[in-house]
């Protein structure tokens, strides 16, 4: 199957499971905790731009269509339908988050297997599983604690800078001169030239 495909059928997947669910009713109740989610995104792509620790594949796929899909559309409505159903007691809730982290961790692996994500730099399915536990706490405290939240999210966003040496000025000589021209058409493949 052609990896543009993939992406697709992925995009299509998580639209669908929130249909059926119902969930995309929801999303007037959570709308501010999907913008703190899409927000998040797109920081891990302006900060990480020359040092991205995971990456979608396109191959054969312009993948800024392919980031813009899983930042506004995949992210936050696998986040939405999280957030759908979340219980309100205490236990519950701890065991709910546990069963969706290690579902869309699992669910990650298994897409990392069949090359549709990419690993560099150190990371792997147990970092992920990290993201994927903050992304769940973070989003269901946005609204309740957001000057907290803001401030785990700047905590965790340092020490992911730290853990993997993100430099936040890697500049290669070359692309000095376009330096914006090349954060727009910089993919992970580009690496070694800029």
């Amino acid at each position: 199957m052609v990896m543009k495909h993939k992406h697709i059928y992925i995009i299509l997947g998580v639209i669908l499971f929130n249909v059926i669910r119902g969930d995309i009713k929801n999303f007037p109740k959570f709308y501010k905790n999907l913008v703190y989610v899409c927000f998040i995104n797109v920081l891990y792509y302006v900060v990480c731009r020359r040092h991205l620790l995971w990456e979608f594949m396109p191959l054969s796929s312009d993948w800024r269509l392919i980031r813009v899909g899983y930042v506004l559309v995949v992210t936050p409505l696998i986040v939405l339908s999280f957030l759908s159903r979340c219980p309100r007691l205490l236990w519950p809730r701890i065991l709910y988050i546990v069963r969706w982290v290690l579902a869309a961790s699992a669910i990650e692996n298994f897409f990392h297997k069949q090359k549709v994500i990419q690993y560099k730099h150190g990371w792997n399915i147990w970092w992920s599983a990290l993201v994927y536990l903050k992304i769940f706490l973070y989003s269901y405290f946005i609204k309740k604690k957001p000057l907290i939240i803001c401030f785990l999210t700047f905590c965790s966003m340092v020490f992911f800078i730290v853990k993997f040496k993100i430099p936040i000025n890697k500049n290669h000589t070359f692309s000095r001169k376009f330096n914006r021209s090349v954060d727009f058409f910089y993919h992970s493949f580009l690496e070694d030239v800029f």
